[in-house]
């Protein structure tokens, strides 16, 4: 499937979002990490930013929205929900060459796979590409600009792995919209998708 960057096209993600409680857990973790890593090194996630993409789907058309809203709703309604915590700290691809910082997870990882593989599974019979790469659940909270901070980040993020950021639900899905600003991406929820036993109707953001 071509990923079209029209004028009807949107830049979107499916993702499961941290309760408020472990988002402000996280939050003060990565408050400790801005003081101790010099300014300017890292491109720091906004608060609001912080999500758990379980699959970036790129600039989709109307139609293919359409799709997506209607294969995963059909493929989250036997899913039942499940809790994961936010633990650890590390980097992508290794800690000694930090691309990416992020969080950890425990708790249910096994649901958590599963409703991965499923969702990608269902999407690509539709068209859309395979994830080439292993999933690893994980929480991004910024991405590194300057290489020169790496010994920093490194010793911050050897402090932080035994960081445990408490527990939270996992009772739904979220169709997010992608908006690229040259302050950071904006994202707004289209979409939410109840996993079981909750209301097995799929409904829209108030």
């Amino acid at each position: 499937m071509l990923q079209n960057n029209n004028d009807k096209s949107i830049r979107a993600f499916l993702a499961c979002s941290p309760s408020q409680e472990v988002r402000g857990q996280i939050i003060s973790l990565q408050e400790t990490f801005q003081k101790q890593i010099p300014s300017g090194a890292v491109a720091w996630v906004k608060p609001e930013g912080i999500h758990l993409t379980l699959k970036f789907l790129g600039y989709i058309s109307p139609a293919q929205e359409e799709d997506v809203r209607y294969l995963v709703a059909e493929t989250v309604k036997t899913q039942g929900a499940f809790h994961l915590s936010a633990q650890g700290a590390g980097a992508f691809p290794t800690l000694y060459k930090p691309k990416v910082i992020w969080m950890g997870l425990g708790g249910e990882t096994e649901s958590l796979l599963n409703l991965q593989r499923n969702i990608d599974l269902a999407l690509t019979a539709a068209g859309f590409p395979q994830e080439d790469r292993p999933f690893q659940g994980h929480l991004t909270l910024g991405r590194v600009k300057k290489t020169w901070a790496n010994e920093e980040i490194k010793k911050c993020l050897t402090l932080a792995h035994g960081f445990t950021g408490g527990q939270f639900s996992v009772d739904h899905l979220s169709l997010f919209k992608s908006d690229l600003t040259p302050n950071g991406a904006i994202y707004t929820t289209l979409h939410i998708f109840p996993l079981a036993p909750t209301d097995l109707r799929e409904y829209s953001p108030r």
